[in-house]
């Protein structure tokens, strides 16, 4: 007994899954959607007794009468009954073929306040092509504008002439879309493309044999017949019909609704033509357009395509296909996000892995004749690596809103490619940041920082946007800058930016991470990693001047290329370089290799900072405390060790340790760096030195080595160390100890040219630290040749280094 219920259980569920197979996708409209005076909620077609219907769920404002029409495609002497609520209306008849302006004029229907439906009921398989209903209070004497226009032109292209031949206007993909700068995007892209409507019906198919093509075309057509839900069953042609025509003879293994489509076999052209089903007309007046655009090769994976920054009431529909005519492999008319938070709306996107199926082509069409207008269009982008699963710095970040506009790179960070720039680390209020606001080195609660580099002060490249605090909102912001308490920690950037794409919202490059498209505020955390916006930067509609200027430039790399500006990309001198690498040769060998490892193990940790821009964020761990605090007893072997990995290893997230151990002695020759480059921010060419903070700090060792005195260390033991400096001697002497316990320390020196003996240091006991002594030698060494030797006595223990006077 339990087995029949069961089986009668699986033959109505069997059921019920039929009859919602046999219904078109819904078409959910966005919020203010309207039809006439009601407003459009959802449409959908559905397939019963061998024919189709189109049926809308409207929200009617007030009580009233309220009489129908529609924008219809009809066959001449086909009639839809229309119900409003299951109750009958009236007929819509055609009394020609083609697209026209179909009206009930003399019956109309009281209808209360509230949601209601309309079914239009088909004569046969397809689901009627009304794509534009009106319910109004006046009856519909004349059609709306938009309406109007759209019928003169489809008047206009059944008028054209055919063209015959396919090399008379074979135009290349992409012509006349505006493509903007994208240094470093891996991309393709149309920005502010207009796009119009190409047919698109959908008809009901069971399993067996059908015949379509095209007829009276005055373009050449791609005709194409494919199943939304399974692309496998797909199907294309052009010119195979004799001429221009299309035709397809095609069996179908799976029934269901087919979507038949129209686009030109010639990009950028536009027609129309007749579409025949099973030797009977099946559309008059079908027409033909839509864009074209292609990514430059064929490219599989998971990638994305889609449309975005839509104008006002446009509604895109998206074919993806291998070839530039062959059969869809992906579609999509509203995407539906797969566990984002971002609201597509009426825009498309196909994501989809096309691994083994690669794909070359996106056709880019309206929903209907009269949602066209102008969009972004973003081709070929891989998902991005940067969302909450991988990185829990953004929990609000969801995978399905996270796509990837560029590869990762250590080279450039956010606040850079905020700015334009793709060719260097910028952080400014890092010491070695031009645009530092102060002198006493790392400053990460001023904005000042900020203002100074994105009002361009000094310049970041030749022809650099300006942006200002001043006057900026959240709402005509370009730039917002992200801060967690009191520090600052991010930048992100949007259209029209420094006149790159951007994405569908905003586009951040967190650290050295993917540089990714995202919603605005999905980067926020209050616990940890960025926090939130904080402040908002606008665009002043200026440009930073500089010799040969005479417009905006997107990118420092574009002033490069245009001559206008070098990359400094700084290195040490060959004697810097020499004499660093001999300081690196005489680091006792111990110190160096625990130097090593520490580094070593911090080094491993900073994948897991990877998000962050700030280098000091990459210094607030236990190793970075394990190297700091070595380095502390071991300063002098610690900065020639800093600077090694500075500049030799590339190697920017120790200058913070490297300005910890330089700035008290040497701190000011960083400004010195600044100040020389503020005088002359030119090469000898004329062209400006487009640098970063790295650029700045190889210059600070530069100078550092320049004046770096040589020094001969004494190591007692692990525990003291002694330094003498300089070695050679001209003028004053100076002696440092290094010891991590209480000791007992006197410094004497003899000269061996004069045989005088002075006390540097009597006999004291020191705590644990460093300790420094300084005397002249004038007066006291021979005038040519002479060796002071230093007697150094600990604890009861001597020690003698002896240094060579230079005269």
């Amino acid at each position: 007994m339990k087995k029949i219920h069961l089986l009668i259980f699986l033959s109505l569920l069997c059921s019920v899954t039929s009859i919602r197979a046999q219904r078109t996708e819904t078409k959910y409209y966005p919020k203010g959607t309207k039809a006439g005076l009601a407003m459009l909620a959802y449409s959908y077609g559905e397939y019963k007794s061998g024919k189709s219907s189109r049926i809308f769920i409207v929200d009617i404002p007030r009580e009233d009468k309220y009489y129908f029409s529609a924008l219809a495609n009809m066959n001449r002497g086909e009639k839809y009954k229309i119900y409003i609520d299951e109750d009958p209306l009236d007929y819509i008849a055609a009394d020609r073929s083609g697209w026209q302006f179909a009206t009930i004029m003399n019956n109309f229907r009281y209808l209360t306040a509230g949601k209601h439906t309309i079914t239009i009921y088909g004569v046969n398989a397809m689901v009627p092509m009304m794509e534009e209903i009106f319910l109004t209070t006046d009856a519909p004497a004349y059609p709306p504008l938009q309406v109007a226009a759209f019928l003169d032109q489809v008047g206009a292209m059944k008028q054209q002439s055919l063209v015959s031949s396919r090399d008379q206007q074979n135009q290349e993909d992409n012509i006349a879309n505006k493509v903007l700068p994208n240094p470093e995007g891996t991309y393709v892209h149309a920005i502010d493309t207009s796009f119009a409507y190409s047919h698109y019906s959908v008809i009901y198919l069971g399993i067996g044999s059908y015949a379509f093509s095209t007829t009276g075309s005055t373009v050449a057509p791609t005709l194409m017949v494919f199943n939304t839900t399974n692309l496998n069953h797909s199907w294309s042609n052009a010119y195979g019909g004799g001429g221009n025509e299309a035709s397809l003879n095609i069996y179908v293994s799976l029934a269901g609704y087919y979507s038949v489509m129209l686009r030109p076999s010639l990009n950028n052209t536009s027609g129309a033509s007749n579409i025949l089903y099973n030797g009977s007309t099946l559309v008059s007046s079908a027409v033909i357009a839509g864009k074209r655009f292609g990514l430059g090769g064929l490219k599989g994976g998971l990638i994305n395509f889609f449309t975005c920054r839509l104008s006002a009431s446009s509604d895109t529909r998206l074919v993806v296909s291998k070839y530039s005519g062959s059969s869809a492999r992906a579609y999509n008319d509203d995407y539906v996000p797969n566990g984002g938070d971002w609201g597509w709306g009426v825009s498309s996107r196909i994501k989809r892995d096309f691994t083994g199926d690669e794909v070359e082509y996106v056709f880019l069409c309206a929903y209907s004749p009269i949602t066209t207008g102008t969009c972004d269009v973003y081709m070929g982008n891989e998902n991005s690596n940067v969302y909450a699963t991988n990185y829990p710095e953004f929990p609000l970040l969801k995978a399905d809103d996270a796509i990837k506009a560029a590869p990762s790179s250590g080279v450039y960070n956010c606040i850079s490619w905020s700015g334009g720039i793709t060719s260097s680390w910028s952080w400014p209020p890092s010491a070695y940041s031009t645009y530092n606001c102060s002198n006493t080195g790392f400053n990460y609660s001023d904005i000042t920082c900020f203002d100074n580099f994105y009002a361009n002060n000094p310049v970041r490249y030749p022809g650099a946007w300006n942006y200002t605090r001043t006057g900026a909102t959240v709402s005509n912001a370009t730039v917002d800058v992200w801060k967690l308490g009191i520090t600052y920690t991010h930048g992100s950037v949007r259209k029209p930016g420094n006149n790159h794409p951007h994405g569908y919202d905003w586009e951040s490059k967190p650290g050295g991470l993917t540089r990714t498209f995202h919603p605005r505020n999905a980067l926020t955390n209050t616990s940890w990693g960025y926090g939130a916006v904080s402040d908002y930067y606008r665009s002043t509609g200026t440009f930073a001047r500089t010799a040969g200027v005479t417009k905006a430039i997107e990118s420092d790399a574009d002033a490069v290329a245009a001559g206008l500006a070098v990359f400094e990309n700084a290195k040490l001198s060959p004697t810097a370089q020499q004499k660093l690498s001999s300081l690196t040769m005489k680091t006792d060998r111990t110190i160096e290799n625990r130097l090593n490892d520490l580094y070593k193990a911090w080094d491993a940790t900073k994948t897991a900072n990877a998000v962050y821009s700030d280098p000091a964020m990459y210094c607030k761990n236990p190793e970075f405390d394990a190297l700091a605090a070595y380095a502390k007893l071991h300063p002098r072997e610690a900065m020639i060790f800093t600077f090694d990995k500075f500049v030799n290893a590339a190697d920017h997230m120790i200058g913070e340790l490297m300005w910890t151990l330089t700035q008290k002695q040497y701190g000011h020759l960083l400004q010195e760096v600044k100040k020389e480059r503020a005088e002359k921010p030119n090469d000898e060419q004329g062209r400006y030195k487009v640098h970063g903070d790295h650029d700045n700090g190889v210059l600070y060792v530069e100078k550092i080595l320049k004046v770096l005195e040589v020094e001969q260390t004494i190591v007692m033991n692990d525990e003291i160390r002694i330094l003498v400096s300089p070695n050679p001697v001209s003028d004053r002497l100076t002696i440092e100890f290094v010891t991590t316990k209480t000791s007992k320390i006197s410094v004497n020196i003899i000269s061996s040219q004069t045989g005088l003996t002075k006390t540097m240091q009597p006999e004291t006991i020191l705590t644990a630290g460093t300790h420094r002594f300084t005397t002249s030698i004038q007066g006291f060494a021979g005038n040519n040749g002479d060796i002071i030797a230093v007697q150094v006595m600990i604890d009861g223990v001597l020690k003698t280094v002896k240094v060579l006077v230079a005269k």
